[in-house]
């Protein structure tokens, strides 16, 4: 199909037709991360996914490559060593943002992104954990994130600030998407 007709079967998909096309391409994946993250953006961003939008969203990683995930909810030790080299660059970009209350190229591109800093850091104060549950890939070294950006830029800073760090666990419940060898 060239891309007008992906287009035009995109704009004529509605949501819930998107969402259950979605769920039939990808059996492995969890029903919770379809809630989590992905019906989010096939709602914002269509359904099937192609252009740079969805590019990004699966990490550059084609839907062929996804449907070999599997996919484990595991309590993940997070410390900046075991994130990807693009992840980390992510999350210290939205921590500066974040610790020195300023706009940068993190953030520009999402509008509410203090909101969201100040959403998640009331949060973590009540609760002493993060909201949500984060989603990565990994290639058994390093954890890639999906979803929760904004929540590990806030993680970090508060781990890496002794006045917080005692305040949230360095465990945090994650979903982890392994190559399709389960993680073995």
């Amino acid at each position: 199909m060239d891309d007008w007709g992906k287009w035009r079967l995109n704009f004529l998909m509605s949501f819930e037709a998107a969402k259950l096309e979605a769920r039939r391409l990808l059996p492995q994946m969890p029903e919770e991360i379809f809630r989590l993250w992905l019906d989010g953006r096939i709602e914002a961003n269509g359904w099937p996914p192609f252009g740079s939008i969805w590019e990004n969203t699966l990490r550059n990683h084609p839907l062929p490559v996804w449907q070999c995930f599997q996919w484990k909810k595991e309590m993940l030790r997070l410390n900046l060593d075991n994130l990807s080299p693009a992840t980390l660059e992510i999350v210290c970009g939205l921590a500066r943002a974040y610790t020195d209350n300023i706009q940068n190229a993190y953030t520009i591109y999402v509008e509410d992104s203090h909101e969201r800093f100040a959403l998640i850091e009331n949060y973590m104060r009540q609760h002493q954990q993060l909201p949500s549950t984060l989603i990565f890939l990994t290639d058994k070294s390093t954890f890639d994130v999906v979803d929760g950006c904004h929540r590990l830029a806030v993680f970090f800073s508060w781990r890496n600030n002794p006045e917080f760090r005692d305040l949230i666990s360095g465990s945090q419940i994650a979903w982890v998407g392994y190559e399709s060898d389960g993680g073995q």
